[in-house]
């Protein structure tokens, strides 16, 4: 099964809308597994600009409301942890449980107030 991946700009998923066609493949099998729209020229520079924006302005956010986006990170990670484990286990040479334990380890770090002043 190929799954078709969208561009993530400026908080949306776009479908890029160049001409050609970005296809991953498991490199295991190299079987494909996705297939990605190429960015144009235009979007490259509308995601950079989105990203120069976002590391500004984060910055500027008070460390609660960091601690509160970063917790909710954490969440997300617990709750989509099998899903992410599996799927990086599909990269060679990772074996099913170090994937989950890396996400593990992921999800204590976010959990350590020592952490929340650097983002």
């Amino acid at each position: 099964m190929t799954t078709q991946v969208k561009h993530y700009i400026d908080g949306e998923f776009i479908q890029g809308t160049g001409t050609s066609q970005i296809i991953v493949t498991n490199p295991a099998n190299n079987s494909p597994i996705a297939v990605i729209n190429a960015a144009t020229s235009d979007e490259v520079h509308a995601a950079i600009a989105s990203a120069k924006l976002a590391f500004k302005t984060w910055k500027e956010v008070p460390v609660s409301e960091r601690a509160r986006v970063m917790l909710r990170y954490q969440h997300l990670l617990k709750e989509h942890h099998d899903e992410l484990a599996t799927i990086l286990a599909k990269e060679p040479v990772k074996p099913s449980k170090m994937p989950r334990a890396m996400y593990g380890a992921v999800s204590k770090s976010l959990n350590t107030p020592v952490t929340w002043r650097h983002y």
